[in-house]
């Protein structure tokens, strides 16, 4: 991926949980729904997963095995209901905690969380200063002030 040629994802597949996004320049991205407030965004640039396991999930554990997990395995997660919208420049997955939107060119997110009837912002993209022809790639989320949810950048999953 290239901060000069931001590329252009559509919604490839749907199953259960699991909504994959592709780009027209190979670059793959997954989100998964695992529970009513946890969205997960998988980005792989290129399409490839260099490290099929991670370290950092353990739903239901009090710590992840020595050997790590399966980076798809959904299990103990509580896999909610979710409302998805496709439209021609966003998707939009929503729980009855949390709403993602997703800006199709770029892959910019958007998350808002319940507030009552209502939504409001959490964590959205900032604009950044570019290092064109490093050939680094990222993303900076900026915090809603009046959020008590933390926001992080985190590099594309290897």
């Amino acid at each position: 991926m290239s901060l000069a040629s931001p590329p252009r994802f559509h919604l490839a597949a749907t199953k259960a949980n699991r909504l994959t996004l592709e780009s027209d320049q190979g670059d793959v991205a997954q989100l998964f729904v695992l529970d009513a407030d946890i969205i997960r965004v998988m980005v792989l640039p290129g399409g490839r997963l260099d490290m099929a396991r991670t370290w950092a999930i353990a739903p239901g554990q009090d710590d992840v095995p020595p050997q790590g997990r399966d980076r798809f395995d959904l299990s103990d997660f509580s896999l909610p209901d979710f409302i998805q919208t496709l439209a021609a420049d966003s998707l939009t997955i929503e729980t009855q905690c949390v709403r993602l939107t997703v800006r199709l060119s770029g892959l910019f997110c958007r998350w808002e969380a319940a507030n009552g009837a209502a939504r409001r912002g959490i964590v959205r993209p900032r604009p950044i200063i570019s290092a064109i022809g490093t050939g680094a790639s990222a993303t900076i989320c900026a915090a809603s002030p009046a959020s008590s949810i933390s926001a992080w950048a985190s590099a594309p999953a290897t």
